[in-house]
């Protein structure tokens, strides 16, 4: 387990809860740290400026890894197609681990795909989270504008302890459809990764893709 701000904190509290060995909980690993680690899967809610490095520490060990880090979209497609290179590597990540957030992306895929229901039609998206979290907008919001961008933007407000909320606002002549997913503990996102981890366990290697992949 990489990562141990609240998060991480969470999954590791969750895992043991569970009946699953946690056999290290650290906050950066060093680069012998892969050499000597025995286990079967990491994962990280670490820091965005120490994805690259794990995910290049721990494919080539043939270790499951799963990557609930926001924040580092710049070298995503990268770090994507050199992973696709080894043939036992099974990664799978989200900005978002929470099902609920699947659910709300499949509206918003089902909305793309029918154009014409959205002609005449504004929208926005907002995010809000606790006063703590760096990225902004998160990660959640940047996935759900790349299925339906919004034409008024992304709207990010960091306020107290809120643990996560995204709304996308549509509204036309006369009426308006909001749609939100809000968030009330971590816990939801910590048993949505334990979900997807016990999924890419199931998978054959390679397997690199996010965790809505594992459902298909």
């Amino acid at each position: 387990m990489v990562g141990t701000g609240r998060m991480g904190s969470e999954m590791a509290r969750l895992l043991r809860e569970t009946g699953h060995t946690v056999v290290a909980h650290i906050a950066r690993p060093t680069p012998s740290f892969w050499e000597e680690v025995e286990a079967d899967a990491i994962i990280d809610f670490s820091h965005a400026s120490q994805v690259a490095a794990i995910v290049r520490g721990v494919l080539p060990k043939g270790l499951l890894l799963l990557t609930g880090t926001t924040g580092w979209q710049s070298e995503e497609e990268s770090l994507q197609a050199w992973a696709k290179t080894l043939p036992h590597a099974r990664w799978t990540w989200s900005s978002n681990f929470s099902r609920g957030i699947l659910l709300l992306k499949k509206v918003l895929l089902a909305l793309q795909a029918n154009p014409k229901l959205l002609e005449g039609w504004e929208s926005a998206l907002m995010e809000i989270h606790h006063q703590r979290k760096k990225d902004k907008p998160s990660g959640t919001a940047h996935a759900l504008a790349q299925i339906l961008p919004p034409s008024q933007g992304i709207t990010s407000v960091r306020v107290g302890e809120v643990v996560g909320e995204h709304s996308l606002w549509l509204s036309a002549a006369g009426e308006e459809l909001v749609l939100t997913h809000r968030a009330h503990s971590r816990e939801v996102f910590a048993r949505g990764a334990l979900w997807a981890l016990e999924a890419l366990a199931a998978q054959p290697a390679p397997f690199v893709g996010p965790w809505e992949a594992l459902l298909r």
